[in-house]
C-alpha cells in the first residue's frame, strides 16, 4: 500500500505567497481604475457646469443691449470678473443680471455666482472650484469673450457672445 503524502510547509509557503502576490496586484489595478474613474467623474462635472453656466451668459448677453452692461466689458478696458447686465426679459421689461467670481478663502478655488430674478439673496452657485474668470471685449464689434479656468481642468473653457444690436 502507498503512503498518503501531504502539502509539505514549503509548499504551503510558496504557493501561500504566489496567492498573495497576485492579489496584491490585482487590488492595485483596481485601486488605479478607481482613482482614473473618480478624477474623469470630476473633470465631467466641472466642465458640465463651466458650459452650462457660459451657456446661461451667452443667452443673457444676446437679450441686452451694448448700452445696458453696467460694469464689465465694454466700460472696463481691462477683464471683468464682476459683470452686471440688465437684458430684456418679459414683457420688455429690464431684467438685471450679476456674475462675479467669489473667493472661498486663501489658496482654495473660488466659485462662479450669478443673482438675478428669483435667485436667493447670495446668488446661485453656477461653478465650483474655479481658479479664474473673466469677460473680456471681442475683436468683433459688440462680441464679448467669457473664459473660466476650472481647477481640475488643464486650460479654460471659453465661450463668445454678441450682444443684441
Amino acid at each position: 500500500m502507498k503512503a498518503c503524502r501531504g502539502v509539505t510547509i514549503i509548499e504551503l509557503l510558496v504557493s501561500s505567497s504566489v496567492f498573495l502576490l497576485i492579489m496584491g496586484m490585482v487590488c492595485q489595478a483596481v485601486v488605479v481604475a478607481y482613482r482614473a474613474q473618480s478624477k474623469t467623474v470630476d473633470k465631467v462635472q466641472a466642465r458640465r457646469e463651466a458650459l452650462t453656466m457660459l451657456g446661461q451668459l451667452k443667452r443673457e448677453l444676446q437679450t441686452t443691449r451694448p448700452g445696458m452692461l453696467l460694469s464689465g466689458v465694454p466700460l472696463n478696458p481691462g477683464p471683468a470678473q464682476h459683470l452686471v447686465l440688465r437684458r430684456n426679459g418679459p414683457n420688455q421689461t429690464l431684467v438685471q443680471v450679476e456674475y462675479w467670481l467669489q473667493p472661498l478663502g486663501p489658496n482654495r478655488p473660488a466659485e462662479i455666482r450669478r443673482l438675478g430674478p428669483g435667485d436667493p439673496s447670495g446668488g446661485q452657485v453656477m461653478v465650483r472650484n474655479v481658479r479664474g474668470f473673466d469677460v473680456v471685449p471681442s475683436g468683433t464689434p459688440n462680441m464679448v469673450r467669457a473664459r473660466v479656468w476650472v481647477a481640475t481642468l488643464s486650460a479654460p473653457i471659453e465661450m463668445e457672445g454678441r450682444l443684441l444690436q
